[in-house]
């Protein structure tokens, strides 16, 4: 079995690269919590980092859900990630909205 921590010894580092600007750390779907405390969901990859991504803050520092989703961008200071959290599935979103197909 190989892992991550051998590229450049058991396979290609340019194969472990590529492998996480397509898969990205932060996948979209991922919850995460942000540096400003907010809980935001992984939208899509960054434009020019994948270590970047774009989201949508769903509920603030004080845990209440936000009536419209925020879009955050992680290269903003105040939106770096700074963990992958759980979002309690009883508390109900409106993933059409989350991923911009409500018209």
């Amino acid at each position: 079995m190989m892992y991550f921590g051998d590229k450049g010894t058991s396979f290609d580092p340019r194969y472990a690269r590529l492998l996480l600007e397509i898969m990205t750390v932060y996948p979209p779907g991922s919850f995460v919590k942000l540096g400003n405390a907010e809980t935001a969901m992984v939208i899509r990859r960054g434009k020019q980092d994948s270590m970047l991504p774009i989201l949508k803050s769903v509920a603030g520092a004080n845990g209440k859900r936000y009536a419209n989703p925020l879009l955050r961008d992680c290269s903003i200071n105040d939106y770096i990630i700074e963990s992958f959290c759980y979002y309690p599935e009883h508390e109900r979103l409106n993933y059409m909205s989350l991923w911009g197909y409500e018209k």
